[in-house]
């Protein structure tokens, strides 16, 4: 489906250096037209600066850029089709709420009239509009991200570059303005390449996601690709909270195939997670475990070969969270729903040794 959008943004071995730190290293990524693209990664990955990059705020060191099928690599950033909103917000100060959302018609030559109707358009977009004549120091840090975001959009850009715009902002308020952002991408069209190192964002809004790592991208897919079938030990470490186990495949007598740690656990493994890995079985494999995919089954019923120490326990409400020790010190924490569970998660305790099964041995991945 993605392959097929127009391309919108284009980096073509894109790298960036200061002296001789390289911050982005040969990169290559395309992001369709229309397409909500995050690029997710911890500090310091380069993320930022790729979107700088895109923004013309830092010139690539090598490569290209393309921006709606045109050479953008050393123009300046006011020439550019896109828009930028930062994480601090950048309004100005002095400037009115629809002051500040006009301010970039103004610049492009729109009469005052025009330009106010159409910043107020887009305030109204935001649920902002009641707010106009407000300065932006009389305004919530939530409600001057709207305006950010106004300003932004009523120039209508080719491609509109977010840099952690949520994350100066309360978690309850977050999770709203995740949801408002992602139907103004829908309604607008415009194509937003999102920075965050926030998992659950990415996860959460994004058509695709290009996580990153060391100034390269690891991986590029849809955040459920993302998540169940990770391409590299570095994505399956970096997305989600898994258990993830180093060891060797077997195959048996039978014909079925096991993994086995260097902790003598025996994991049975399905024929098609083997025949999905790319490396010879005789290699030393990863096998990705998520806490979604694990039962606690009690110590009578160890069928998946996995055994683990209760080390902590929450009770949540409705859920209880389990955090789970199994050998070799790795740790998994396991939610469960006490309506769903009935008694099995109240009879596990703070230092109870449980058996622990598999939901589903095909959501396993081998790495």
């Amino acid at each position: 489906m993605h392959q097929a959008r127009e391309v919108s943004v284009e980096l073509d071995g894109v790298s960036c250096r200061y002296g001789d730190t390289t911050v982005v290293a040969e990169l290559d990524l395309q992001v369709g037209r229309g397409e909500f693209f995050t690029l997710l990664g911890p500090s310091g990955c380069g993320k930022s600066t790729t979107l700088r990059t895109i923004a013309g705020f830092t010139f690539p060191s090598e490569g290209s850029v393309r921006i709606s099928g045109h050479d953008y690599t050393y123009a300046s950033p006011n020439v550019r089709p896109v828009n930028y909103v930062f994480q601090n917000y950048a309004l100005f100060p002095h400037m009115s709420v629809v002051q500040n959302v006009a301010y970039g018609l103004r610049r492009r030559g729109v009469g005052k009239r025009e330009a106010l109707l159409r910043a107020r358009k887009e305030l109204d977009r935001v649920r902002m509009c009641d707010f106009s004549e407000r300065l932006p120091a009389q305004l919530s840090g939530g409600q001057q991200q709207r305006v950010a975001l106004a300003r932004a959009l009523v120039n209508r850009p080719d491609v509109l570059l977010l840099d952690e715009p949520l994350s100066a902002i309360d978690s309850q308020l977050r999770l709203q303005l995740r949801a408002e952002l992602t139907k103004l991408q829908k309604q607008t069209g415009i194509t937003f390449v999102f920075v965050t190192h926030d998992q659950v964002e990415a996860l959460s809004m994004s058509d695709r996601i290009g996580l990153m790592g060391n100034g390269s991208i690891i991986q590029v897919s849809t955040p459920e690709e993302m998540y169940r079938r990770p391409n590299s030990l570095e994505t399956a470490e970096f997305i989600g909270h898994s258990a993830i186990f180093e060891g060797v495949l077997q195959q048996q007598p039978s014909g079925t195939w096991s993994f086995e740690t260097a902790h003598r656990e025996s994991i049975p493994v399905p024929v098609s997670c083997v025949e999905a890995a790319v490396k010879p079985a005789s290699d030393i494999f990863h096998l990705v475990v998520k806490p979604e995919d694990v039962v606690i089954a009690g110590p009578n019923a160890a069928a998946s070969g996995l055994e683990a120490v209760v080390v902590g326990r929450q009770y949540q409400g409705s859920d209880i969270a389990f955090e789970l020790r199994l050998a070799g010190d790795k740790r998994i924490v396991v939610t469960r729903t006490i309506a769903e569970d009935g008694a099995s998660p109240e009879s596990a305790s703070v230092g109870d040794r449980v058996a622990l099964m598999l939901r589903d041995p095909e959501n396993l991945t081998l790495l």
